[in-house]
């Protein structure tokens, strides 16, 4: 099996202004690293609890809704009016990549692979394209 790089995420990161917490060494030297939450006392960031993000990161991975992206974009714009979009699109992989990295049978890339496929569900349920 050919080993991936976190070249994925870190262009996204970077397409965004999001920070990310990955690395350019190969995926199977390490476990799936994550993006960290904001402080709650950051201007601009969502204002989300430990708690609440868990709980996002939850439905996004549950299977309940066939792409549950929108439904949450669209829940964090009525709640934070004027929030960046870039930071929702930051709010939902860090939600969602906790979920994933916790899943037993998955290889570390297999797990990248399902966090890449979710951001790229992100940014076109954030940005529409």
């Amino acid at each position: 099996m050919k080993t991936r790089t976190f070249t994925t995420l870190m262009q996204i990161a970077s397409a965004t202004g999001c920070i990310w917490a990955a690395s350019s060494l190969p995926v199977a030297a390490q476990s799936l690293k994550c993006p960290m939450p904001h402080t709650l006392n950051s201007p601009g960031v969502l204002k989300e609890s430990p708690a609440q993000i868990a709980e996002t990161g939850g439905f996004l991975a549950s299977g309940d809704s066939v792409n549950p992206a929108p439904e949450v974009v669209a829940d964090l714009r009525k709640r934070y009016p004027g929030v960046a979009d870039a930071e929702i699109e930051n709010y939902l992989v860090t939600a969602y990549c906790p979920v994933v990295a916790k899943l037993d049978g998955l290889s570390v890339a297999e797990q990248q692979a399902r966090v890449d496929r979710f951001a790229r569900q992100a940014s076109v349920a954030v940005y529409g394209h």
